[in-house]
C-alpha cells in the first residue's frame, strides 16, 4: 500500500488531522532508526563537544575499509533499519561512506558543521550546525564558518540549519535566520546541552585550554537558566512570525523541552529513563568500529539532566505527546507532533512511502 502523506507548516494546526493521522501513523510504525559515528576526525574545535570531551567518548581507533562498510550498512538494511542517524565528528569528511549508507538504508539524516559541501547524489536530509552569528559562532567553534556553510547549502532543499542556543547567542538568532532566509534555506533550533565534563569543569574553576573548554568559566559560560529560555522563546515566537517559510520549530516542543526540570524522568543513577533512544527497543547506536555502543546513549559524554539535545529530544517528545495529551485533543496534538518531525527530520524523502498494513 502505498500512502501519500501532506505536510503543514509546523508552526499551525493542519486543517484536517485525520487526513494525515493513518498515513503518519503508518510512517510513524514503519521507522527503524539507528544511529551511526562514521567519522572519527574534525575540523572544528567546538567547546563542550560531544564527541571529544569526556571520559565515556565515542573515540575508537578507526582502521576501516570501504567493503566493511558496505557490508555493515547492508547487513543493518537486512535487520530492518530504514533510517540512519549519521554522526561522528564530522561526517562530511567521509562522503564516501554517506553514499554507502543511502545504498541500503532509504532514509536518513547527517550531521554536518557545512564546511564541506556533500555529494548531491546523497539525498538523506542535512542537518547543519550552527552555534550563533559570527562573533559568537567564531569563539563556540573554534572558527567561523557559517558564510562558508551557507554558501555550500544555498537553496539546497536537503539543508536544515540548526541554531544551538546558548547563554551568549540569544541576540544573534535573528540575524541568523535573515541570513538563512537570504540563502533559500530553513532553520530550526537546538540549546546547548552539557556534557558531565563540562560541567566538572566549571564547578571545579578548571582552567581553560586550547581544545573544548577554551574560554568558559563559572561565571561566564554556555549554560541557560529560566531567564534565558524565556528569553529566546519570545525571540523565536516573534521570528517565526515574520519568517515563516524560513523557520522550522514547534513552540509546544519548546515548551515541553525547556521546563524547571529535565524533560525526561531520571533513574537514581541520573539516567533518562524515557528517553526514545535509549527505550525505542531496535533503536542502538554504533561507533566508529561499527560497534553497538555500551554507553546510554549516542551522546554517552551528556549530563541527561541537562540534555535537550534536539534529535532525541523530538522523537522523545512525540512519544510524550502521545502518553499524556488530553484524550480529546490526542489524536491532532500528536499528529502535529510528528508532522513537525517528520519535516525536520526526513524533509522531502518521504512523499510517497510504500509501507506494509497494519
Amino acid at each position: 500500500m502505498t500512502v501519500t502523506l501532506s505536510v503543514q507548516p509546523a508552526s499551525r494546526q493542519p486543517t484536517d488531522y485525520r487526513r494525515d493521522m493513518i498515513g503518519l501513523l503508518r510512517l510513524a510504525r514503519s521507522l527503524r532508526t539507528t544511529g551511526y559515528d562514521i567519522s572519527s576526525t574534525c575540523n572544528l574545535n567546538c567547546e563542550g563537544c560531544f564527541y571529544f570531551s569526556g571520559d565515556r567518548s565515542n573515540i575508537q581507533e578507526d582502521r576501516s575499509e570501504l567493503g566493511d562498510w558496505e557490508a555493515f550498512f547492508r547487513g543493518q538494511a537486512e535487520d530492518g533499519i530504514n533510517y540512519a542517524y549519521l554522526a561522528g565528528a564530522e561526517p562530511s569528511l567521509v562522503p564516501e561512506r554517506l553514499r554507502l549508507a543511502t545504498r541500503h538504508i532509504p532514509y536518513g539524516m547527517i550531521f554536518s558543521n557545512g564546511t564541506r559541501r556533500i555529494p548531491e547524489d546523497i539525498r538523506y536530509r542535512i542537518h547543519i550546525s550552527m552555534w550563533g552569528a559570527d562573533e559568537s559562532s567564531g569563539l563556540a567553534r573554534g572558527a567561523n564558518v557559517n558564510a562558508k556553510a551557507l554558501r555550500n547549502y544555498a537553496g539546497d532543499g536537503r539543508a536544515l540549519f540548526v541554531y544551538t542556543i546558548h547563554r551568549r547567542n540569544i541576540g544573534e538568532i535573528e540575524q541568523a535566520v535573515q541570513a538563512c532566509h537570504e540563502a533559500g534555506v530553513r532553520i530550526t533550533f537546538n540549546y546547548f546541552s552539557a556534557t558531565s565534563d563540562y560541567l566538572k569543569k566549571l564547578q571545579e574553576a578548571a582552567s581553560n585550554d586550547d581544545a573544548y573548554f577554551r574560554f568558559s568559566n563559572a561565571d561566564d559560560n554556555l549554560m541557560l537558566e529560566a531567564s534565558d529560555f524565556a528569553a529566546a522563546r519570545a525571540e523565536l515566537i516573534r521570528l517565526m512570525q515574520a519568517y515563516p517559510d524560513t523557520v522550522l520549530y514547534s513552540l509546544d516542543y519548546d515548551r515541553w523541552v525547556t521546563g524547571p526540570t529535565s524533560p525526561y524522568t531520571l533513574d537514581a543513577d541520573g539516567i533518562a529513563e524515557d528517553c526514545s533512544f535509549r527505550t525505542d527497543p531496535w533503536h542502538r547506536h554504533f561507533q566508529i568500529g561499527r560497534e553497538a555502543s555500551p554507553e546510554k546513549c549516542g551522546n554517552p559524554n551528556v549530563d541527561c539532566s541537562q540534555c535537550r539535545t534536539y534529535a532525541a529530544g523530538m522523537t522523545s517528545w512525540t512519544r510524550h505527546v502521545a502518553a499524556h495529551a488530553p484524550a480529546e485533543s490526542a489524536k491532532a496534538d500528536w499528529t502535529q507532533a510528528f508532522l513537525t518531525w517528520k519535516e525536520i527530520f526526513l524533509g522531502d524523502q518521504v512523499d510517497h512511502l510504500a509501507v506494509a498494513k497494519t
